[in-house]
């Protein structure tokens, strides 16, 4: 048993889980979300925040959706592994979205009351942008750690792993989540990604 993955994707996030929730649902970490946008808010410009609507274009429904699409179609020209784990990264952003709806409806927190730079419905915790950047290019990220031998594999990793906090960060910057909206997305998705990945090797392991 890996102790240190174990204890990075399911015992810490699971913690910040139950601490974000209780605090959420007792409306104690309200101060704080004011706080730290307070300071992000000093920063708003129409050049940035143009840049900030293209990040966070890039968790959308629709990015992934058009994503899954295509992985669904490059899986007729995949044999083997390759499409093993392309039908696989469909069932994870697809499981994982369905999880954050759950979620949602469950605490049911409504949207920051403050100047919102782009439209949103539906409810704020979790951050459902935040738990897709990391459930998708998370795994991307496993798989990457795992199977890929190229020289560009740390800087890949690097760059996917500045992309899931950017996405975060946009969302407190739109003025569309809290920072405890975008925490609890981040920790919602990395232990989906703990799980679902323990499962998949178990899976793997069964089929060889």
């Amino acid at each position: 048993m890996d102790i240190k993955r174990y204890t990075f994707t399911i015992a810490l996030p699971l913690i910040v889980i139950v601490v974000l929730t209780v605090n959420v649902l007792n409306g104690d970490i309200y101060a704080f979300d004011e706080y730290i946008y307070s300071l992000v808010a000093g920063i708003i410009s129409d050049d940035l925040t143009f840049i900030m609507k293209v990040i966070t274009f890039l968790a959308s429904g629709t990015f992934l959706c058009i994503l899954s699409a295509l992985l669904v179609l490059s899986i007729l020209f995949k044999k083997g592994m390759n499409s093993f784990y392309t039908a696989v990264q469909v069932i994870n952003i697809t499981l994982s979205s369905l999880l954050n709806v759950g979620v949602k409806n469950l605490i049911c927190r409504s949207r920051p009351n403050i100047l919102q730079l782009m439209e949103v419905t539906g409810y704020s915790f979790p951050s459902g942008h935040s738990m897709a950047s990391m459930s998708f290019y998370g795994f991307a990220i496993y798989l990457c750690c795992r199977f890929y031998k190229g020289k560009y594999k740390d800087s890949l990793i690097i760059l996917l792993a500045i992309l899931i906090v950017l996405i975060g960060f946009s969302r407190i910057y739109l003025g569309v989540h809290y920072t405890s909206d975008v925490t609890g997305g981040f920790a919602f998705g990395l232990l989906w990604l703990g799980l679902f990945t323990i499962m998949i090797e178990k899976l793997k392991e069964k089929l060889l």
